[in-house]
Order: structure tokens, then sequence, then C-alpha cells
């Protein structure tokens, strides 16, 4: 073979090996870009989730101060009457 097939023959390797790098890098930036997706779903579901479970958390607060106040309320009227039946 002559330097010039040796060279030839040498371009053609470097151009396959770009060609196939090329290719892998394509892939990985698709695997990627759906691997992206998948994240950025996961983490709008938690943000749904999160903000769901932040107004029950709310909720469950504004129903428990409710209750807190309707005890007291009943609590002191308890202690009215019974001092107003001591009195008697």
């Amino acid at each position: 073979m002559t330097n010039k097939e040796n060279l030839v023959k040498q371009h053609a390797k470097v151009a396959e090996e770009a060609v196939s790098g090329w290719e892998k890098a394509e892939a990985e930036a698709a695997a990627l870009k759906n691997h992206l997706e998948s994240v950025t779903l996961l983490k709008l579901t938690a943000e749904d989730r999160a903000a769901h479970l932040d107004g029950a958390l709310k909720e469950c607060m504004r129903q428990i101060r409710n209750l807190k106040e309707e005890h007291e309320q009943n609590y002191m009227k308890l202690l009215l009457t019974r001092q107003s039946c001591l009195k008697r």
C-alpha cells in the first residue's frame, strides 16, 4: 500500500469515529432531554401535591382553632354555671 492509501484509510477511520461520536452524543442528549422532562413532571406533581397538602393543613389548623375556641367558651359557660349554683 502506498502512503496515499494509508492516509485515505486513516481519514476514513477518523471520519467514522467522528460520526460515531456524534451519534453517541445525540443519543445521550436525547436521553438527558427525556430524563429532564421526567424530572420536571415529577417536580410539578410534587409541587401540586405540596400545595394540596398545605391547603389541607391550613384547613385542619382552622378547625383546631375553632374547636379550641368552642371548648374555651363551653368551659367558661360551665364555670359560670357552677359559680351561680354555688352562690345560691
